[in-house]
C-alpha cells in the first residue's frame, strides 16, 4: 500500500550506516580457521537476513507494511539461531548441535513425504523412484536418531532444537544476560513484535486493526456509503526499528562467533540507541 508519506529517515540513516559498515568489513566472505561449520551456518543466516533487511528498505520507501513484517518475522527467527549457535546453548559434543541444526532436514523431509504418500500421492512419476527415496530418508532418520539421542522425535514441530521458539529464547535471554539492557530482551522482542507478526501471517483482525485505520463514513439510513483504510504511520517507523534491531543483534552474534571486536562494539552501540523505543512498547 503506497501513501504520499515519506519513509522514516531515521531507518534510512541507520540502514545506509550498516551497509557501509558491511562492505568495509566485507562481510560478503569470511576467513575461517576453526569451528568452520558453525561459523559458516551463523554466515548464512546473516547474510540471509542481510539481504532481507535490503529488501525492506524497498517496503520502508513503499510504505508496504505488512510485507515488512512478514519478513521481518522470518530474520527473527534465524536472529535467535544465529544466536542459540553462537551461544552453544545445545552443545553437548563438539559440534553437537551444529549437525542437529544441519541434520534436522532429513526429519521434515521424511515427514512431508510421509505424509503425502498416506495421502495417496506421489511427487514422482516412477513408484519405485520414491520407494528408494524414502528408504534412503528411513535410514537417514536412524541415523540422526542414533547420532543425536537426547533428541525427542515426538518434539519435531518445535524444530531443530526439539524445544517451541519461546524455549530457545528464554535460554538464550539467560545466556546473554547482562550483555543487553533488559535480562528478558529477546523474550520482550518475541512478545511485542514477533506475536504481532505471526498474527499479521494467519487472518487475524487484531492484526489488521494493530497495522491500519478505518475511516467509515454511513448514510443517512446508516448504511455504508464509503470506507478509507489508512496505515497507522507510527507502525511504519515501529516497522523499521524492529528490523533496525533484528540486524544489528543479527551482526552482533555474527561478530561474537568470529571474535570481533569490532563488529561487536559496534551492533552493541547501536543496539543500545534503541533502549528508549524498546521502554515504550
Amino acid at each position: 500500500m503506497n501513501t504520499e508519506s515519506v519513509p522514516p529517515q531515521e531507518f534510512i540513516t541507520l540502514y545506509n550506516s550498516i551497509v557501509e559498515f558491511h562492505n568495509k568489513k566485507n562481510l560478503f566472505a569470511i576467513s575461517i580457521k576453526e569451528d568452520a561449520r558453525r561459523k559458516e551456518l551463523i554466515h548464512n543466516d546473516y547474510m540471509r537476513n542481510f539481504h532481507t533487511f535490503e529488501v525492506v528498505k524497498i517496503l520502508i520507501e513503499n510504505q508496504n507494511i505488512e510485507e515488512i513484517y512478514y519478513l521481518a518475522r522470518g530474520m527473527f527467527e534465524r536472529m535467535i539461531n544465529m544466536g542459540v549457535l553462537s551461544s552453544r546453548i545445545y552443545e553437548k559434543t563438539k559440534d553437537d548441535d551444529v549437525g542437529l541444526y544441519e541434520d534436522f532436514s532429513v526429519l521434515e523431509i521424511k515427514r512431508l513425504y510421509n505424509q503425502i504418500t498416506e495421502l495417496g500421492y506421489s511427487v514422482f512419476k516412477v513408484k519405485e523412484q520414491i520407494n528408494e527415496f524414502l528408504e534412503k530418508c528411513e535410514k537417514k532418520k536412524k541415523e540422526f536418531v542414533s547420532k543425536y539421542p537426547s533428541f525427542k522425535i515426538k518434539n519435531i514441530n518445535q524444530g531443530w532444537s526439539g524445544d517451541s521458539i519461546r524455549d530457545r529464547i528464554k535460554k538464550l535471554d539467560r545466556k546473554c544476560k547482562g550483555i543487553f539492557k533488559y535480562n528478558n530482551y529477546f523474550e520482550l522482542l518475541y512478545l511485542v513484535f514477533y506475536k504481532l507478526a505471526c498474527n499479521l501471517m494467519h487472518p487475524s483482525n487484531i492484526g489488521f486493526l494493530s497495522l491500519y485505520n478505518e475511516e467509515i463514513k454511513l448514510s443517512e439510513n446508516n448504511t455504508l456509503e464509503e470506507k478509507k483504510v489508512t496505515i497507522r504511520k507510527e507502525q511504519i517507523i515501529s516497522a523499521g526499528r524492529y528490523t533496525n534491531i533484528i540486524i544489528f543483534i543479527s551482526l552482533y552474534f555474527f561478530g561474537k562467533v568470529l571474535n570481533d571486536d569490532e563488529i561487536i562494539d559496534y551492533s552493541l552501540k547501536n543496539i543500545a540507541g534503541f533502549n528508549k523505543f524498546m521502554e515504550l512498547t
